[in-house]
Formats: C-alpha cells, sequence, structure tokens
C-alpha cells in the first residue's frame, strides 16, 4: 500500500459536501449504523484494534463498542465503551468478534443488535442489549436471537411499529421481530437469491417516501473490493428489486465496506468506511461521512467518498487543507508512517498546483489575518482565493522545519465561503490553516439591531425598515412575529431556524413577541424593555441620521451618568427604585446642579425614560453642546405602571394619584439630601409624558411654590367645554402675571398623527394671558418618537 496520496482530478467528482474525513480521529472505528435520537446523531460503530492475540492474527480484531454522539457531524463526543465480549453471557469472552452492530429505539428503551462468536460451537450468533439511554449503559440478553445465525445484524422499525432484522446468513435475510425486538416471528425469508452473483454481506434496511432500501456490500469483481449497492420494494419483507451500486470500490484498496443512511436536519448522509489510518491493513478502518441525494423515482444517486466529508469547518478553527474537496498536480502524505493517527499535510511542488477546501464558515464576521503552519526547503509562495479573487499572498520561508506564518487578508470573506489555494512560487508543504483578528459584518437582510444583545446578528433592519426575525427552535412545530399589529408566520429550515422578514415598519422603536407554538414569548436575541403593562422585545427601526443625531450615542462628547437608586416609601411601605441621571463632571464639580424629575406613561415604568426614551444621549448631547444647561433628572415610578381600571374600583382621576405624596414628602427629600442639587423652587421642574404629563400637570400646578418648569409631552391633560380658565387647576391660571411669573416654563406637546389636539387649551391659555410653549412633533404619533423629540426642545427652556 503506498503511502502517498497522489491526487487526480478523475478521483475527485465529489458530492457538495462539508467536514473532514475521516470523522473519529483517535482509533479505529467501522461498520458504522449512524441514528439519530433526541436532536442528535448517534453513531455505533465496530472498534477495530491491533490483535492482542500471540501471535498476531492478521484479521478482523474486535472486542469492545463504543458509541459517539454530534449535534454538528463535525464535532463527535466519545461516550465510552458501552459494551465489551467479556459481559456478554452467551459470547466467547475471548472472541474478539464483535463486528457490525445496530441501535434502535422502540416503547422506551434502546436495543443494540450486534454479533458475536458464541461461548460453544462455531460462527456467529446475533444478541440484543438494551438501556434506558442512546449513550448506554446496556444490558445484553442472557441468550442470543434463537433461529438467527450470521453477522451484521440491522433492525427496521417501521412507522407501525412493526420491526423486522436484517442479517446476512447464508445470504442476506430477513425475519418479523417480536414486540419486544428479543426474538423473531417464524423462520427467516432470504432476499438476495435473485441478485447479481458476488459476495454480499453487511445489510443496512431504511424506509423513505414509501420505498423500503435493502442497501449491502457487494463484492461484484473476482478477488475484487466490495461496491455498496441497493435493492428496492414497497414491503419490508420484499421482494426486493435489484437496482445498482451506489459508491464503487474503494480508492485506498481497503477490501471492505459496511455502512448505514441516515436523515438528520432535513439532509441524508452515507456512513461508511475506508483504511485512511490504516494504510497497510485493511482491517483497522475509520469512519467517513458523505452527503447521499435520491432521484425523484427515489433512486440513490453515486457517492463518490470524499476527504471533505461534511459538515462546516470554523473559519477560526485549524483547517486540515489536506481534506481537500477538489485539487490538480497535489499530494497529501501523512506526518508519521508510524503513527497513522498524527495526521496529513498537502503539498503543492509542481507549476500550476492547487487545491480547493469548500465551506469555510466565518459567520457574520470577516478576518483580516490568515495563520498557516507551513514549511518550503527553498523558500515558496501560496496565494488564498475566494470567488475568484486573491485574498492573501502567504510567503512561506526556506527551511525544512515547520513554522507559522501570518500574511494580510483582504475582502469580505463573511458567510460559507470555498478557499482555493494555488502555488505562486517553489515547492511548499501546508498543515493547516486559520484565520484570525475577526470584524463584524451585516447580514444579507440589513443592519443589526441596536436593541440586540452582544453577538447577536438578527433581529437586524434594512434600508426600507424592513425587519428579518430569527429564533433557532428545531422542534417547535410553528413560529411567528408579531410586530406593529401583524402576526409574520416564519419558515424554517433543516437546521431548525426559523426567519421571517417584515414589510416595511415606519422608524421609531416598536414592541414585538415572538409566538412559539401559540406561545407568546420575548425574543431571546434581543434586551427586554417593560412597556404596555409587560416586558417585551424592544425593536427600533431607524430614522434618517441627520434626524436621530439628537438621541444617538454621540462618543465625541462627554457622558454623564444613570444611577440605579433605592429609597424607603413610608407612604407605600417598600422600597422604592429610582432612576437619576447625573450631567458629566458631576463626580469632580462641587457645584449644586438644578434638577427635574421626568415620569414615564400609563403602564411603562421608570427604567422607560432610561432605555426606550434614551435620555441620556438626548441630554448629554444638548448640554455638550450649550442648548441646554447641566442638570441632573429623576425618574421614578409614577404607581401608573400597569393599565388603568386593574384595581378594583379605581377611576380615572384616582390612578397613580398616590405618586403626588411620594413626590412631595419622599422623593424630593431623598434627591436634595442625597445629590448635589438645589432645593428652591427656581431650580426644580416636573414632566412627564402621557399619564406622566397628567401627573405633571396635576403634581406642578398645585405647587407652583415648588417648581418653576411644568411639562406633559402628549399629557392626558383633561380639559371640557364651558370650563373657566380662572377656575382650571384650582384656579392657578386666575392671576396670569403671578402665574407666568412663578413658572416660567409651561410646556405642552403632541404629535400630529396622535389626535390629543390641545387647540381648546391652548385658546384658553391665550385669552386669559398665560405664557407657555406648544410643541408639534410633525409626522409622528402617541409614542418614543414624540416624546424623545419633546424632552430635547423641553429641557433648552429650562432654568435659565
Amino acid at each position: 500500500m503506498i503511502k502517498k496520496l497522489i491526487i487526480f482530478p478523475a478521483l475527485l467528482l465529489s458530492l457538495a459536501c462539508l467536514a473532514q474525513n475521516p470523522v473519529i480521529r483517535n482509533q479505529y472505528t467501522a461498520d458504522p449504523t449512524a441514528r439519530v435520537f433526541n436532536g442528535k446523531v448517534y453513531l455505533y460503530p465496530s472498534h477495530d484494534i491491533i490483535s492482542p492475540v500471540a501471535p498476531e492474527r492478521k484479521w478482523f480484531c474486535m472486542e469492545d463498542y463504543h458509541v459517539f454522539s454530534s449535534e454538528d457531524l463535525v464535532n463527535w463526543r466519545d461516550h465510552g465503551v458501552i459494551l465489551s465480549q467479556e459481559n456478554v453471557p452467551w459470547g466467547n469472552p475471548a472472541g474478539y468478534s464483535m463486528w457490525a452492530p445496530d441501535c434502535v429505539y422502540k416503547d422506551g428503551k434502546y436495543y443494540f443488535a450486534f454479533p458475536n462468536a458464541p461461548k460453544n460451537g462455531r460462527g456467529f450468533g446475533i444478541g440484543i442489549a438494551t438501556a434506558d439511554s442512546p449513550e448506554g449503559p446496556f444490558t445484553p440478553e442472557p441468550e442470543a436471537i434463537k433461529g438467527v445465525f450470521g453477522i451484521d445484524p440491522c433492525i427496521l422499525v417501521d412507522k407501525d411499529g412493526s420491526a423486522y432484522l436484517y442479517w446476512q446468513g447464508m445470504g442476506i435475510c430477513v425475519a418479523k421481530m417480536t414486540d419486544d425486538l428479543k426474538a423473531i416471528e417464524g423462520r427467516p425469508t432470504r432476499l438476495d437469491a435473485d441478485f447479481p452473483a458476488g459476495q454480499k454481506e453487511g445489510p443496512f434496511a431504511f424506509e423513505r417516501n414509501g420505498h423500503y432500501y435493502l442497501t449491502y456490500p457487494w463484492v461484484r469483481e473476482k478477488n475484487g473490493t466490495e461496491t455498496l449497492a441497493y435493492a428496492m420494494s414497497d414491503n419490508p419483507m420484499g421482494p426486493f428489486e435489484y437496482k445498482g451500486v451506489f459508491m464503487v470500490e474503494s480508492p485506498t484498496g481497503c477490501w471492505t465496506n459496511h455502512h448505514s443512511f441516515v436523515e438528520y436536519k432535513g439532509e441524508w448522509y452515507l456512513f461508511y468506511h475506508h483504511n485512511d489510518y490504516s494504510p497497510n491493513f485493511d482491517k483497522n478502518r475509520s469512519v467517513r461521512i458523505d452527503r447521499v441525494t435520491f432521484n425523484e423515482d427515489g433512486t440513490i444517486n453515486p457517492v463518490t467518498p470524499t476527504l471533505r466529508g461534511v459538515g462546516l469547518v470554523k473559519a477560526e478553527s485549524m483547517i486540515q487543507v489536506d481534506r481537500y474537496s477538489d485539487a490538480f498536480e497535489a499530494s497529501v502524505e501523512y506526518h508519521d508512517t508510524t503513527n497513522y493517527f498524527a495526521g496529513w499535510y498537502l503539498t503543492l511542488a509542481k507549476e500550476g498546483s492547487w487545491s480547493t477546501f469548500n465551506d469555510v464558515d466565518s459567520g457574520f464576521y470577516t478576518p483580516a489575518e490568515a495563520v498557516v503552519r507551513a514549511r518550503s526547503g527553498q523558500g515558496g509562495a501560496f496565494r488564498i482565493v475566494v470567488d475568484g479573487k486573491t485574498v492573501a499572498e502567504v510567503e512561506v520561508p526556506a527551511g525544512s522545519a515547520w513554522s507559522e506564518v501570518k500574511a494580510p487578508v483582504s475582502g469580505d470573506l463573511s458567510g460559507v465561503r470555498n478557499l482555493r489555494f494555488e502555488l505562486v512560487r517553489g515547492a511548499l508543504d501546508i498543515d493547516w490553516i486559520r484565520f484570525a483578528k475577526f470584524s463584524r459584518v451585516n447580514p444579507p437582510e440589513g443592519v443589526s439591531a441596536e436593541n440586540n444583545i452582544p453577538g447577536a446578528i438578527y433581529p437586524c433592519v434594512d434600508s426600507e425598515g424592513r425587519a428579518t426575525f430569527t429564533l433557532m427552535a428545531p422542534d417547535a412545530k410553528e413560529v411567528a412575529a408579531d410586530i406593529c399589529g401583524v402576526v409574520y408566520p416564519m419558515t424554517k429550515n433543516a437546521e431548525g431556524l426559523w426567519k421571517v422578514t417584515t414589510d416595511p415598519i415606519v422608524v421609531g422603536p416598536h414592541y414585538y413577541r415572538l409566538v412559539v407554538d401559540g406561545v407568546r414569548m420575548n425574543d431571546p436575541n434581543v434586551y427586554t424593555v417593560y412597556g404596555s403593562g409587560s416586558s417585551f422585545s424592544l425593536l427600533e427601526i431607524p430614522e434618517p441620521a441627520e434626524d436621530a443625531a439628537y438621541y444617538k450615542f454621540n462618543p465625541s462628547v462627554p457622558h454623564g451618568q444613570v444611577r440605579e437608586c433605592q429609597y424607603w416609601s413610608p407612604s407605600h411601605n417598600r422600597m422604592r427604585r429610582c432612576y437619576v441621571y447625573t450631567p458629566a463632571g458631576y463626580e469632580k464639580s462641587k457645584k449644586r446642579y438644578p434638577y427635574f424629575i421626568l415620569q414615564h406613561g400609563m403602564a411603562e415604568n421608570e427604567t422607560g425614560w432610561h432605555e426606550q426614551g434614551k435620555m441620556a444621549n438626548i441630554m448629554d448631547n444638548a448640554i455638550a453642546s450649550g442648548k441646554a444647561v447641566p442638570m441632573v433628572v429623576v425618574m421614578d415610578n409614577g404607581d401608573c405602571d400597569y393599565g388603568m381600571g386593574a384595581i378594583p374600583g379605581e377611576d380615572m382621576m384616582s390612578f397613580g394619584a398616590s405618586f403626588e405624596t411620594v413626590v412631595l414628602d419622599e422623593l424630593i427629600p431623598y434627591v436634595e439630601n442625597t445629590f448635589r442639587v438645589y432645593t428652591d423652587r427656581k431650580h426644580r421642574a416636573i414632566a412627564g409624558l402621557s399619564w406622566g404629563g397628567h401627573q405633571a400637570f396635576e403634581i406642578g400646578l398645585a405647587h407652583t411654590d415648588l417648581f418653576s418648569g411644568i411639562g406633559a409631552f402628549s399629557g392626558a391633560i383633561f380639559v371640557f367645554p364651558g370650563q373657566d380658565i380662572k377656575t382650571l387647576y384650582n384656579g392657578v391660571f386666575a392671576d396670569a402675571a403671578k402665574f407666568n411669573k412663578d413658572v416660567p416654563v409651561l410646556f405642552m406637546s403632541n404629535g400630529t398623527e396622535e389626535g390629543l389636539g390641545g387647540a381648546a387649551l391652548d385658546k384658553m391659555l391665550d385669552n386669559a394671558g398665560i405664557k407657555y410653549t406648544r410643541y408639534i412633533s410633525p409626522g409622528t404619533a402617541h409614542e418614543w418618537l414624540t416624546w424623545r423629540r419633546s424632552l430635547n426642545e423641553f429641557i433648552p427652556l429650562l432654568f435659565k
């Protein structure tokens, strides 16, 4: 057997496949049966070992079974030994004949079928071991299955719960099994009598779209090696019609090729074995995986064995480029011919030689550097090409030792890319390559939303205001995104990722939820906020940059701090929470600052202005520009953080009325005793949005001796026809001159789309000679964009 694998184009007719073969790289594995249990792929192979018998037997030698599991078909976990020959009551404890197994699930139990040499007599029997977990431990039955003599068991559990045992014993046989899968019913039926002549073994049967498949290794030529062939039927018991070969003889000369089929996440895969780690002895084999596809009539397309295998390879991992996808005038060599598990490397030594490695995943990041382990006796260079463009050229210095070299990477390599390595000059060996120094790029559907948790790419928003949501929920039946009163059903891909893109959404922040099998939940990809009486996910559809500049974080201006504070409330007999903004320089200054109380609306709470309202950014930007004086802002819970009417007997005018006592007797004393603020009316103000605006007017107008500024943003201000301005709010407007002197800032606002108006109150105030400011937010409704703009217009008026 040669120790160098020369790569020729004729050998490279591979499927579009993804990871690296062999998949188990620290021990020999053969005869693989793959099954899907609990959302994972479980691999049950036989375990080739070097014969411990002296003199060494140059034959198949297996003493136990391991089980492996994977969620991505790339990274496999070895769960250890699940059954050993010395633990089989009926088996020869020193027979080393634990050949090709299978495992199935039925009625709450896992059934492991395996062949073994019996203690007494010749040939093989087939036994059953059971477990409560696919990882074992498995307990073997005391006896082998009666009436079954042979090897390579395969159990097919049909959709109706019936089970069938297939095996090789004087031909490929089948028998229906009893409900407990520990015996067969009736006499076995031979299935391969009419198939083309030649040795056949290792049957694997499965059902797909109403077709029953009997697949098996077949030696079709005298003294040849095994192909993989198949037959089809509409009945698990046959008869089966021979269809052909779907994998030809091994290019490495491995005599056997045992296999299985499995469907996982919408794709079909073929598990099989070659002798990659034992080129000189084909009885020590290793499991490979490649994709398999079917024609419309159910027939199987040919599968070419590849080194590339299946499963995405992360760009930051050590990419084993010797597990090529395609190549020309290149070779793959072993690092150590005394230990083939030490791995391989790629050699590019001839002019025009190249190799490719497909499906390298950078996700939503692109690298700026390539790190390569390589060597070149006389020095050489190669280029990395992606989509026909050179993204890096790697210089390998002269020397016989392996070294890590680095090269800058240009262009966008985000997503899943195919890499091509082209020799530029010299001759060189490449062990592996990895990428480094990643930077974030946006998904194809737009820009990641600003409220996403760190690392979350979705949701994202495009330039037209369309939002794309995703949710990984492989077991969900229905998923939708509920935003702006529209429920958008999501679609699921083969990996279990649900996705939908909405219609264009109006600019501004929006509450939303995902709906999973009828249950509403917050999006795990974003931070939650409190609003509309509950916690919600928040999506911000961005305004044009020039319109949003006043509330966006500006790294070039000084920034204040927002503190979460707690204080005791005698009126509520509990601790209360408030948030306090202090302007930039507060900690280093000794001066006092004016302050105002800024309130949320109905069914919101004290977090609203800080989170949804962007209050800190608005304050920082306005103060830095000189538009507003430095001031402290206090945000408390207005006792209206739920929907009106939730408490029996509560009416409109009593809703949140308890907050007045909090402000006067508790909040003002706490703030003025805790923070370095002025304590006079001239340097104190109050404002709020919606119902918070109602509270600001009710409290502020009743206590003009305490507040010099009062603001209501979309305020719930009730003025009824026939009311006299001189009696409104307990007559505070009766003396216009006094009011204008005591309250130099009276501010009201609303959006053009709210429908709240305010013309009646404005006319009454005008007629009474009351000075005030009315701000109208163009194109906005009863929403945070209106209130952000209102705050930005309100604060320049204060404390002048």
